[in-house]
């Protein structure tokens, strides 16, 4: 067994993507390779009893990025070819090969048919028992494919027995796996594989001898097949028969240390009243609490023997973090006067008289948000429907309703925008500068607008470099164009390009720093400004169009947030300084109320409109495999 790594079509295909040219030449050189070895195999193996068979695969494919990780057809299905010794020869069927139907195209978008040869397919954990079983050895012990027998040219009495050594070989690992997870677990709890027990199996096996004895080989293959498969299925079900059980571990030490964290926060009790205090103190129920945590402890230090160092720790650490906040005095105190802050922040008079009624639908409205957000990993669609739900928040959640009519249409509109762009294709390696160089046309004069909106000055220099920044932006976007065209990319202009490509993204940043005031306003879009030319620079879609609504969500939720922060003078909040002058911040401070409880659902959402806009900034354009890129 010789095993040929041919990695030049992988360097390749990651460097330049699998439409490249490079990567096309590549293919060839491969193709060239393979005939040279198989060539040269035949010759010297003419005229002796050498019998060779050829297995030609790859272990991934990849995206049109040339990335992969995320589990996408395109990724995951991979060629195969087998010929040679003891492999059957291709079965032949009549097909227009130059004239496809669409009912000849199978789900991944290929034909199912190749130069009129029936195409068959297998999984890649198939592969090592196929390959032990051309080379006449044992199936490796802990393989957990199945073989394909229909690919093997032997008589149908050896492909029974190769069925049934591969169900022998499946067989010891569930009978493994199944004795390691009743030994951990008590017997009344335990719950064996309900398609396959164990009880079951001996007579099963008998029915499958017999089949073999009567002659019956067809019959004993297609029962062997479905006894390997439930096995295979047992072993996964065994495999992730503690899944819920530590992933609930795993849960409750995020949220207990958390709780930890935020006791330490809350070391006032003004608003504990002292005699519940005490009796909460000394209450019974903190006893029987600390009593099922330590008798539950006990009864995993009991199975510990039988479990791995991970899962005992992970069971564990959530009894030592309850025990931490019950044992202590002082943090009993602290999360006593957590619970009276949460309590009052939650039912606060800040929501109205229908107080219960915003705390449920909120709390609902958060619950879907979350879920959407997780699905949304797989499932992009799922995120523009986030997108919708956020453009509702002000009607769900009083307190973040604007008073301003125009701002809450435009919240509307924007949160809508951002919405359209997890229905568009994912960023590919296709160029579209036409789009690139439109969008930024747009954006120059919005750049202008949003300079003179924030300012308050009337410095003509600052008026004049809000000019400067767009003429800069439009400059980028043409770049990006011009760059589409064969004859610049070739001549001086490319260096041209380049030198003002560099000299942007180093002299803006200056600019802003030593220009731009220190006002807020003015110092967000300056930024933001420094971040789009070099996305615009190497944008090949709709990227920029996505930064440019992602900017005016951020922007109006940060508005719709801070609109609370007006200074007593009418100073907006895009006029209040960024210096770090202690004075300055001492009096932005002032404008807090002192009297507002640091955990209600205020600070609640805030937490999770930046959860949601961090995984929309990731996944707005992409997907898992674009971030994989």
């Amino acid at each position: 067994m010789i095993f040929l790594h041919l990695d030049a079509a992988d360097m390749v295909g990651h460097s330049f993507k699998p439409d490249s040219h490079e990567y096309t030449q590549v293919l060839h050189n491969l193709d060239n390779i393979v005939f040279q070895v198989y060539h040269k195999l035949t010759e010297k193996s003419r005229g002796t009893d050498s019998r060779i068979a050829y297995i030609l695969t790859s272990d991934h494919g990849m995206t049109e990025w040339g990335s992969h990780g995320a589990g996408s057809f395109h990724e995951t299905v991979t060629p195969l070819l087998i010929w040679g010794s003891g492999i059957v020869d291709p079965v032949e069927i009549e097909t227009n090969v130059n004239n496809l139907s669409e009912d000849k195209i199978d789900m991944y978008g290929l034909p199912l048919h190749n130069y009129g040869r029936l195409r068959r397919e297998i999984q890649q954990a198939d592969l090592c028992p196929l390959m032990a079983s051309l080379l006449g050895i044992p199936i490796p012990v802990n393989s957990i494919g199945q073989v394909p027998v229909e690919f093997l040219k032997i008589p149908e009495y050896d492909k029974a027995k190769l069925t049934r050594a591969n169900w022998l070989q499946i067989y010891g690992q569930l009978k493994i796996k199944y004795a390691e997870k009743k030994k951990s677990h008590f017997s009344i709890l335990f719950r064996e594989f309900p398609s396959l027990k164990m009880s079951d199996i001996n007579n099963m096996e008998n029915a499958c001898e017999s089949l073999i004895s009567s002659g019956k080989y067809h019959e004993a293959i297609q029962k062997y097949k479905h006894l390997t498969s439930l096995a295979l299925n047992g072993l996964n079900y065994y495999h992730k028969y503690d899944r819920l059980y530590l992933g609930f571990c795993v849960s409750s030490t995020f949220c207990l240390w958390s709780l930890v964290i935020l006791c330490r926060l809350f070391n006032r009790s003004d608003h504990v009243e002292c005699k519940n205090y005490q009796s909460y103190l000394n209450s019974f129920y903190w006893t029987l609490i600390n009593c099922i945590v330590i008798g539950f402890g006990l009864l995993v230090l009991t199975f510990a023997n039988s479990w791995s160092l991970g899962p005992t720790v992970y069971q564990l650490v959530p009894l030592i973090l309850v025990l931490s906040l019950n044992y202590s005095r002082t943090r009993r105190k602290q999360l006593l006067t957590m619970i009276n802050y949460l309590w009052n922040g939650l039912f606060s008079t800040d929501y109205g008289v229908s107080s219960f009624y915003t705390v449920c639908s909120i709390t609902f409205a958060s619950i879907c948000l979350l879920e959407m957000l997780i699905w949304g990993f797989f499932h992009r669609y799922l995120l523009s429907l986030a997108c919708l739900l956020f453009a509702l928040w002000p009607y769900i959640d009083g307190s973040f309703r604007p008073h301003k009519k125009s701002i809450l249409s435009l919240w509307h509109i924007s949160c809508c925008g951002l919405a359209i762009f997890p229905l568009l294709p994912a960023i590919g390696s296709n160029m579209y500068p036409t789009i690139v160089f439109l969008t930024g046309l747009i954006l120059a004069p919005m750049s202008i607008i949003s300079f003179r909106f924030v300012s308050s000055s009337r410095n003509y220099l600052f008026i004049w470099l809000g000019y400067l920044f767009g003429f800069v932006i439009c400059l980028s976007s043409f770049a990006v164009y011009a760059m589409s065209f064969s004859v610049i990319r070739t001549g001086i202009l490319k260096i041209i390009i380049h030198i003002f490509s560099w000299s942007v993204i180093i002299l803006l940043p200056v600019s802003v720093v030593l220009l731009v005031p220190t006002r807020l306003g003015p110092r967000m879009i300056g930024w933001t400004i420094v971040y789009l030319v070099p996305l615009l620079l190497m944008s090949t879609y709709y990227e920029v169009s996505f930064f440019a609504v992602f900017a005016v969500v951020t922007y109006l939720w940060f508005y719709i947030e801070t609109k609370t922060l007006i200074l007593k003078d009418n100073i907006r909040v895009w006029d209040l300084e960024t210096s770090t002058d202690d004075s300055i911040h001492s009096a932005i401070q002032n404008q807090y109320p002192c009297s507002e409880s640091p955990l209600n659902l205020k600070r609640f959402r805030q937490s999770l409109f930046f959860i949601f806009l961090l995984i929309i900034g990731f996944f707005g354009t992409g997907n898992i495999a674009s971030i994989n890129s």
